[in-house]
């Protein structure tokens, strides 16, 4: 009988904040058990107590300090549970007093007392940087003296609200609950492969908005050579676009690659546009071209209803979705089939954010890896035909950077996932964000892509650093067989295309498990496995449309037209939470010995985010709503009835509120004044901020979440990176990302290919050699 991953784990969530809720609901929906205290029971830290005798992971979800008030902080309770993981979340990090920036983080002796520093985290105090005046107070930002939902005062920080030229608007989403919640996951499990071989309690602080600064990742990236730029950001095809429909619904087009453009020409019945609409996918000259562009398009889409466009386009083989309401997306056939969303007759939820199977989801079973529940890598540990061997090796990296391949059980020293093997074959956001979440936690990261397959040298950077790359021709025998080696010797394969896809070339589930017994094979794509769209593909708008957002973040024209979330909050969420279902997998495949199969998607992702809204806990946002003021160089937000004066005169804010508040930030020169003032009268507001100021601000710059490299190719360059903090383990360094292909010859030579062989493979287009960006500069 197969048992769900973490049916042997006790878990302890005291208090009730949404982040932490969130990370305890990831938990158990894969089997851990949990308790839950209320920090306002008489008898809480008794009960407490009690309670951390038999669990293995504590969930701080209380106002943040309020548990080391109560006496229930990791000092007191690690002497209760010895081997306890302690999880705090709290809104911004730590004071860079207390935390050493760069590759290093917090230093163990400051965490493992229990906090960052005497009075920071545990006292709640974050003395750098945060929205207010720099203080975490009441489970929430401070805004002087009155508490600012977590979610609302990340979404000002980091402008996730805003676009320039338009009004912010009330971020409904509880988006910093659920990264923080997401990279809190992966931590924990992190901590739990650890504590098998060291049983010293662990202390984990994954502030929200350190977590939630992977949104927004490409907008912070800078390099010195001004050849990288966004190709996104210019001018081009708008094929990726919402259109109104005949029948007064919208759609959602997709298509982000040559085929799917031919194929939607051939659909609408316009062929003789194929070159031009070919071309245009590449960029246009003006605004103006793509403006006609556009139309064309609208004239197009007006033609049929929104139905009619996405069953006849999905049928081609191209990507279309009808924008649907989130009721008409819980009540949506391949939503429930592919469990997605759950009715279990009494209420409709969202279904687990990641699954882990330990057989094929249409019923595959492979064997167990020989030697049952042994485990990996003791010794030389040959798979496969015995090329790749997991030895004492030392391969090094181009830049020089080592990475060990040693043998050893996962996180038996450094990393905790130093010594595991990542064949990383996704592209595009979700899966490549996996993979690079792993490779921060010490994986070694082999990123495998098409030499043919455009990639955008912007686009490549953010979600590929930490990997070695290789260029393989999957099409051909050749590529094939250099692909099993690597097999032979991984203890992952990651992948994202449409559901079947690698079936077709021989690398499905079934088949890379029996071939690689033991190995976690993870599949992350649009609309998931199972259900009638689990072959159509998509992108974060496609998900976004299904599933509700673009409809719910509609209003800011005539008609409440349907809007996109102008970040990829799904595709990034996707990968985070990939990640967390790859730990899963690996713990419980160490207990078994069985392959594993793990699988997200977009679809997935986008409702479990959203699960707030539709869920119980609804209530607990309906005091989210700001007002929006313009200020001289911007606009804060001013709460609605969360704010003190509101609070006192009947919990809103009524006109005569509104043009007080109006009328002192029109008298400020600048935001900070205007929140200065605006607290200093009772207020409860935020500062919204764009993503350019983020480099700049403390809690960024002085906590390690920018990074500056000296690229070889692209000059100085400079990237954020969300991360955590823990006492048992640190991130990897990492490195900026490897051109494709830069790395091919090493990997060949290190899976048992000598000078001719690589010659070979090169001359029949199996592999490529010269870096694909090489390749475009001398084409």
């Amino acid at each position: 009988m197969v048992t769900d991953p973490l049916a042997d784990v006790r878990v302890l969530r005291i208090g009730d904040r949404l982040a932490g809720r969130t990370l305890t609901r990831l938990l158990t929906d894969q089997g851990a058990r949990a308790t839950v205290v209320d920090l306002d029971d008489p008898d809480a830290r008794a009960k407490a107590i009690a309670a951390c005798a038999g669990c293995d992971i504590v969930v701080d979800a209380g106002a943040i300090g309020r548990a080391d008030a109560a006496g229930l902080g990791f000092d007191d309770l690690a002497p209760v549970r010895p081997g306890l993981i302690y999880c705090s979340l709290p809104v911004f990090p730590p004071a860079p007093a207390d935390v050493a920036p760069g590759a290093g983080g917090a230093s163990a002796g400051r965490v493992s007392a229990g906090t960052v520093s005497a009075g920071t985290v545990s006292a709640g105090t974050v003395s750098a940087g945060t929205v207010s005046a720099g203080t975490v107070s009441a489970g929430t930002v401070s805004a002087g003296g009155v508490p600012v939902d977590d979610d609302i005062a990340i979404a000002a920080e980091l402008g996730l609200n805003f676009v320039a030229g338009r009004e912010p608007r009330d971020e409904e989403l509880p988006v910093g609950s659920s990264f923080g919640a997401f990279l809190a996951a992966g931590y924990v499990m992190a901590a739990l492969l650890r504590v098998r071989r060291d049983p010293s309690g662990q202390r984990i602080v994954v502030p929200l908005a350190a977590a939630t600064l992977t949104t927004v990742a490409r907008r912070l990236i800078r390099a010195a050579d001004p050849a990288l730029v966004d190709p996104v950001a210019g001018p081009r095809l708008p094929i990726a676009s919402r259109y109104a429909c005949s029948d007064g619904c919208f759609v959602q087009s997709g298509g982000a690659y040559s085929r799917f453009v031919e194929t939607f020409v051939d659909v609408i019945g316009r062929p003789e546009w194929r070159p031009e609409a070919v071309q245009a996918l590449l960029g246009l000259p003006t605004a103006a071209d793509e403006a006609a562009w556009r139309g064309r398009l609208d004239a197009v889409f007006l033609e049929r209803t929104a139905d009619e466009w996405e069953r006849a386009i999905n049928d081609a083989g191209g990507s279309c979705t009808r924008c649907r309401t989130r009721a008409e997306w819980l009540a949506e056939p391949h939503a429930r089939e592919s469990g997605i969303v759950v009715d279990d007759g009494t209420s409709i939820r969202a279904g687990r954010a990641v699954r882990v199977f330990e057989a094929a989801p249409d019923g595959g079973s492979p064997a167990p890896r020989d030697g049952g529940a042994a485990q990996r890598g003791d010794g030389v540990a040959q798979r496969g035909d015995g090329v790749a061997q997991r030895g004492d090796t030392v391969a090094e990296h181009g830049d020089g950077v080592a990475v060990a391949r040693n043998g050893g059980g996962l996180g038996d020293s450094g990393s905790p996932l130093r010594g595991v093997v990542v064949v990383d074959l996704s592209i595009v956001l979700a899966g490549p964000t996996c993979g690079r979440a792993l490779g921060d936690l010490g994986a070694d990261v082999i990123k495998v892509d098409d030499p043919h397959r455009p990639i955008s040298p912007y686009g490549w950077l953010e979600v590929n650093r930490g990997k070695r790359s290789i260029l393989v021709d999957l099409r051909r025998d050749e590529g094939r067989e250099v692909l099993w080696r690597m097999l032979s010797g991984a203890d992952v394969l990651l992948e994202n295309y449409r559901h079947g896809k690698l079936d077709q070339l021989g690398f499905g589930f079934a088949d890379v498990a029996r071939a690689c017994p033991g190995i976690v094979y993870a599949s992350l794509n649009a609309f998931d496995v199972g259900g009638p769209w689990a072959a159509r593909p998509g992108w974060e708008h496609n998900a976004q449309a299904a599933t509700g957002m673009q409809l719910a973040l509609g209003g800011w024209g005539p008609g409440r037209p349907p809007d996109q979330v102008t970040y990829p909050l799904n595709d990034f969420g996707t990968g985070l939470l990939g990640a967390y279902g790859i730990l899963l997998a690996l713990r419980r495949r160490d207990a078994t010995g069985a392959a594993q199969f793990v699988a997200g998607s977009l679809a997935r992702t986008a409702t479990f985010i959203s699960s707030p809204l539709f869920e119980e806990q609804a209530a607990d946002r309906a005091a989210s709503s700001v007002r929006w003021l313009r200020c001289p160089d911007g606009y804060v937000g001013v709460l609605h009835s969360v704010s003190g004066r509101a609070a006192s005169e009947g919990g809103a804010l009524d006109g005569d509120l509104i043009r007080d508040a109006a009328d002192v930030a029109g008298r400020a020169a600048s935001r900070e004044e205007a929140a200065e003032r605006l607290r200093a009268s009772g207020f409860g507001c935020v500062v919204v901020r764009g993503s350019a100021e983020l480099p700049d601000r403390p809690w960024v710059r002085d906590s390690g979440l920018v990074v500056e490299w000296e690229h070889p190719r692209w000059g100085a360059l400079r990237q954020s990176r969300a991360r955590g903090w823990a006492t048992g383990f640190e991130p990897s360094p990492s490195y900026p990302a490897h051109d494709p292909g830069q790395d091919t010859s090493v990997l060949l030579a290190e899976h048992g290919y000598d000078d001719v062989d690589i010659r070979r493979l090169v001359e029949s287009g199996a592999v490529a050699s010269v870096p694909l960006f090489e390749m475009w500069s001398v084409a």
